[in-house]
This record gives structure tokens, sequence and C-alpha cells, in this order.
């Protein structure tokens, strides 16, 4: 399987068309796949409520992340968070619609190692601007 460098964008501080991009194609997902090992073993021990999950709707659940493709700017998966229960549910939806993993948080995913200036930023956000022009025509 081919491996690729990725860098990770918080809503914050990330490009704007980045995550104008990524809010248009994951609002259009009508639903998540679960068959990802990882997210099985983590949604049994971390007890996530799956019918919380089927009812997936992008606009429902807040982007906090995208992690993209250093090479191509595009982006490979993001973070969404819900509260479900008075709790934060922290999800990262990859490929396909593939939830990749799921977590409970206690309050919203804080930046962390996140990107907010230099070349890959500039690449990002002007990859992600065509890209919506793209989407639009």
């Amino acid at each position: 399987m081919p491996t690729f460098k990725t860098a990770r964008f918080h809503y914050t501080t990330g490009p704007r068309t980045l995550f104008e991009r990524a809010r248009s194609v994951m609002s259009r997902q009508k639903g998540l796949k679960f068959h990802g090992t990882h997210f099985q073993t983590r949604a049994v021990e971390r007890k996530i409520p799956s019918d919380a999950l089927e009812d997936f709707c992008g606009p429902a659940w807040k982007l906090v992340d995208v992690e993209v493709r250093t090479d191509s700017g595009k982006f490979v998966a993001c973070g969404f968070t819900k509260i479900i229960n008075g709790k934060h549910l922290y999800i990262v939806v990859g490929f396909g619609a593939t939830i990749k993993t799921a977590v409970w948080k206690s309050g919203e995913r804080a930046p962390g190692f996140t990107i907010i200036d230099g070349p890959i930023y500039e690449k990002v956000a002007q990859v992600n601007h065509e890209l919506l022009i793209r989407d639009t025509m």
C-alpha cells in the first residue's frame, strides 16, 4: 500500500478554501462505512453508539480539522465532532466515507499540531480554491 506524507489543518487557522471544499464534499455523504478494523475495535472499547453514526449528515457534525496529502494538497481525512448525551464525540472520516476512529472528548478538539502558515498552507489554499471552482462548473 503506498504511503504519503500528510499535514493537518484546524478550522480556526487553516485555509478557508480547504474547509469550504471539505464541507461541500462531506455534506453530500449519505452515510458512513464502519468496516475498518481499527474503528470496530475502538468503537466497542469506547462504547461508541452506532446509531449516532448511522445517521451521519455532514452539516449536523462540526468539521474541526482536515488532513491533506502534502504532495497534492487534496484532503484525505476529516475530523468531525458532535455533542451526544452531553459529551463530544470526535470521529475521523477517511477515504470512501470510512470511519477511521472515534473517541469521546471532554470538549472540542484543540488545534494541536496543525499547519498555520508557510508553503504547504499556500499550496493547500490554492489547490482547494481551484477545486472549488471546478466543482461548481
